[in-house]
């Protein structure tokens, strides 16, 4: 479902004139951070993007901050942050400083 709205988007895009597409993509390449099954459909609407002939900027982010807040309980009860990770690490991103970025783009 969601590479199908990715997929209609980018090819609402095209037929609406749009020249460039700024596409946010979770960037969990050598991660073993299984909570984000949608890899496979990100690669695939990524490279429907890429093949669309607009010009594209792909902002790449390992996780967004806020996605952190419900983790907030355990940080405050444990002093720490559980994720199923092992020991990969992840860069974290602010949503505001990446649309910053997307809008400099």
């Amino acid at each position: 479902m969601m590479l199908d709205v990715q997929t209609n988007f980018i090819d609402a895009a095209r037929k609406a004139g749009v020249k460039h597409i700024r596409q946010a993509l979770g960037d969990h390449a050598g991660t073993r951070f299984r909570r984000f099954a949608s890899r496979a459909c990100t690669a695939r609407s990524k490279k429907r993007l890429e093949a669309s002939g607009m010009a594209f900027t792909h902002l790449r982010a390992g996780e967004f901050m806020p996605a952190y807040f419900r983790q907030v309980p355990n940080i405050t009860a444990k002093g720490a942050m559980f994720l199923p990770m092992e020991d990969a690490r992840i860069a974290s991103i602010d949503v505001g400083d990446i649309a910053e970025i997307a809008a400099k783009c």
